[in-house]
């Protein structure tokens, strides 16, 4: 069947409506002009897809698939608008030698180029850098060659995204030296002209902008012309040009080939294996080489999503009266990779913040000061995943020949943390691994023995600021584990934290039953989550992987563990020293030294395992402690120096010495992990003290903090203006 084309109803509609012949006499010409000014963009933008006829002549094809029959109802202005806008919104791309000339010599144009010195492009980088030693560069025989495809790329990365308002300052303004009238010395309205323009800039500028446009307007002669409807028209045709083979291969072997960072661009294009769109649907399915190219074939999906999703809530406030249906649903959408198909509907999985949730953790708390505490939120999440499995097993009864007494629902009920035996705790070791690849990065790998990550945990995970609690058996079973046990649950939004020094990172998981490889990227990549099953179900635990940076302007205090670590294992005149290593290795000596679980460091293949403080399970499974009105058990060490207190109903653990070496401060900690700053800062003159506070759930933790944090500073500004004495005794 003959498709209906936007081209033949403008024809018909003048050649019945005499009065419209302009329209269709301008279009004429304006395609052919638009069409020998496009060809030029391939000689700045070598490395893009094509933006030539052939990308006009598919925008306008997938326009008339979405619009169908209903092109038979469109207006003149309308159909002259969709028509020009889909040949002139690129124009922009066609760069004029005397424009580059002009910005080059301008002064801001060499602070754009210390900025993208920090790009995240790595080919951008090495072009910068090359041509800024341009003079040094006389005895190297092909640099003209090198020195023209850095200045191609740097021109590509400074003009592209300025395109769509040149586009509109071509549209608008007559350009003799390109031969460009697109009103034909005011044939057509020069506000029909203008309006054009603006619906062009349009096309890559954030989708609520489209509603900023006139709904209607006075058309050519007595119709009507629609710029919401042009607008999104437009976009969703330029998006729909995803089709294989828009690259133009010769044009690339002329420039030296494709830079790294277009490549993923290029074969997503390739992995385009099903396209279907008709007014009522849009479908889709790409097989992906690799996870670059997934990644990029997610983010054209969700910009899709919003196109499609925008359309249909505003449908009755953008298309004509008088057009007719409803915009097409993009319900089909399937992403692979080397064909193997997405598993439990996770394609479309992001990182999305819970603002709520996310400033009741983190207001007043002093949580991410230091870019480093992701190590901290890793191992307590590492923590309580091993909380978890170690509650489950307990319930199971796994540890029957181990229990101190029979664990009946009861005993289970009222459990206190002596009540395990110290070889059931051995059982869920948190690892960590730190090391420096040949790539210049500090890799770190945290390990543990918990749960492991479900496909339902992953998709929890993905609403960040909602916890573990939010599934109704996750629930259940914290509700029922004794207080000290339980999870921090709040903290789940820790994982945002890895983001501060890295763009992605890796987790390897197994439940036991079922084992997975995820892939999280930052907002930055989009905040996609990869996910895939792995071959072969591994023993049940998670990994957490993370590359970032090596930071050479670190400071560690000496005299503490880190001093062992110096003193061993490094030459602090050692080009390569290891500076992230002993950073981080500090971090942790700060805020996980009282953990209840085994921590065991290794860095550079170096056991660290004499670096950490001994944790509560060995002080509280100590047979030793005498019990005082049955909620507390107490023991004091025989030099009388050092007073250990359990309280069994707050399920707080206190430790009082005295500070013989004058170095005296409240320590406070939360379920095992260091606060980086105690709201107490209590000078206690004679007692080094650690606090740690096992009962409190994470939000009453920092509320707590919140309200009593001014009324503590009021009680010792009081105090501090009486000037008390301290007795000893």
């Amino acid at each position: 069947m003959r498709k209906y084309k936007l081209t033949q109803h403008l024809k018909e509609l003048c050649e019945q409506n005499p009065e419209y012949a302009n329209l269709y006499s301008t279009w004429n010409l304006n395609q052919k002009t638009c069409s020998d000014l496009l060809k030029n963009v391939v000689l700045h933008y070598p490395h893009f897809s094509l933006h030539d006829a052939s990308h006009a002549e598919a925008v306008l094809s997938k326009m008339e698939m979405v619009l169908g029959d209903r092109i038979q109802n469109l207006s003149p202005t309308d159909t002259w608008l969709l028509l020009h806008a889909a040949y002139a919104h690129d124009l922009g791309m066609v760069l004029e030698w005397e424009r580059i000339e002009t910005k080059w010599k301008e002064p801001d144009f060499q602070d754009w180029l210390a900025d993208q010195e920090k790009s995240q492009d790595g080919d951008l980088r090495k072009a910068i850098a090359f041509i800024r030693k341009a003079h040094d560069l006389g005895e190297e025989a092909d640099w003209p060659l090198e020195a023209r495809r850095c200045v191609s790329l740097i021109d590509e990365a400074l003009f592209r995204g300025k395109h769509a308002q040149m586009s509109k300052e071509y549209i608008e303004f007559v350009r003799p030296e390109l031969g460009l009238d697109l009103g034909h010395n005011n044939l057509i309205q020069p506000r029909l002209v203008k309006l054009l323009g603006q619906i062009c800039k349009l096309h890559t500028d954030p989708l609520d902008c489209v509603m900023k446009l006139d709904y209607e307007t006075n058309g050519f002669n007595s119709d009507y012309a629609h710029p919401r409807f042009v607008a999104m028209m437009l976009r969703l045709g330029d998006l729909l040009d995803i089709d294989n083979g828009r690259f133009n291969k010769g044009a690339l072997a002329a420039a030296g080939g494709l830079p790294e960072t277009s490549k993923p661009h290029l074969e997503k294009h390739e992995a385009t294996i099903h396209l279907l769109v008709t007014p009522e649907e849009i479908r889709f399915r790409s097989d992906c080489p690799n996870s670059e190219v997934y990644l990029e074939a997610r983010r054209f999906v969700t910009w899709l999503e919003d196109e499609v999703d925008f359309l249909n809530k505003n449908w009755a406030l953008i298309v004509p009266k008088d057009l007719g249906g409803y915009a097409p649903r993009f319900d089909y959408k399937e992403l692979l990779i080397r064909g193997v198909p997405d598993i439990e509907g996770v394609a479309g999985l992001k990182f999305e913040i819970s603002q709520d949730k996310a400033f009741q953790m983190i207001e007043g708390s002093n949580i991410y000061k230091d870019r480093f505490v992701f190590i901290r939120e890793v191992i307590q999440n590492a923590m309580d995943a091993s909380k978890l499995q170690l509650w489950k097993d307990l319930c199971s009864r796994n540890y029957l020949a181990w229990e101190k007494q029979p664990m009946d629902e009861e005993k289970l009920k009222n459990l206190q943390p002596y009540d395990v035996s110290p070889e059931i705790y051995q059982n869920y070791p948190v690892k960590v691994k730190l090391s420096t690849p040949a790539n210049g990065q500090v890799e770190i790998e945290v390990s543990d023995r918990g749960t492991g990550i479900s496909v339902d945990a992953f998709k929890r995970m993905c609403n960040v600021g909602e916890s573990n609690e939010s599934s109704a058996q996750m629930k259940k079973t914290i509700r029922e584990m004794p207080n000290w046990l339980r999870p921090t649950a709040g903290f789940g939004i820790g994982l945002q934290s890895i983001f501060l020094v890295a763009d992605r990172f890796e987790i390897d998981t197994s439940t036991g039953q079922e084992a997975f490889h995820a892939v999280v990227h930052s907002r930055r990549e989009g905040g996609y989550l990869q996910l895939q099953r792995a071959s072969s179900v591994t023993p049940r635990g998670t990994t957490i992987r993370i590359r970032t940076n090596v930071i050479n302007d670190v400071t560690y205090p000496i005299g503490r563990e880190t001093d062992q670590y110096l003193t061993f294992y490094l030459d602090p005149l050692d080009p390569e020293n290891h500076t992230s290593e002993v950073h981080v290795l500090e971090v942790i000596h700060k805020v996980c030294g009282m953990s209840m679980f085994p921590l065991h460091v290794t860095c550079q293949e170096q056991s660290m395992d004499d670096y950490d403080n001994p944790n509560h399970k060995e002080e509280l499974c100590d047979v030793t402690w005498k019990t005082w009105k049955d909620r507390y058990r107490y023991k004091l060490t025989d030099d009388w120096e050092t007073l250990l207190l359990w309280d069994n109903a707050e399920a707080v653990h206190t430790k009082f010495q005295f500070a013989s070496d004058g170095r005296y401060s409240l320590n406070l900690y939360f379920k095992g992990i260091k606060m980086n700053k105690s709201p107490f800062n209590i000078t206690t003159r004679k007692f080094f003290v650690k606090m740690d506070l096992y009962g409190l759930d994470t939000r009453e933790c920092f509320k707590t903090i919140k309200v009593t944090k001014p009324k503590y500073r009021q009680v010792k500004q009081r105090h501090e203006n009486r000037q008390p004495s301290f007795h000893t005794g």
